[in-house]
């Protein structure tokens, strides 16, 4: 499991977006294609994670 520490010799950047429940499914193939086509070329990183989160209604 992934942890965030103040003491790490690396950066940690979180990244929230919002989206209706009917288009979770493109934000998700968005994020897998921009991390395939970028990310992976940017020198140092190393892990790209994506979680989600939903919420209670109402």
């Amino acid at each position: 499991m992934t942890q965030i520490t103040t003491d790490a010799a690396y950066i940690t950047l979180i990244n929230v977006f919002t989206v209706i429940p009917a288009r979770q499914a493109e934000l998700i193939e968005l994020l897998d294609a921009a991390t395939a086509d970028v990310m992976r070329h940017c020198r140092g990183l190393f892990r790209p994670i994506f979680t989600a989160r939903w919420m209670a209604p109402g």
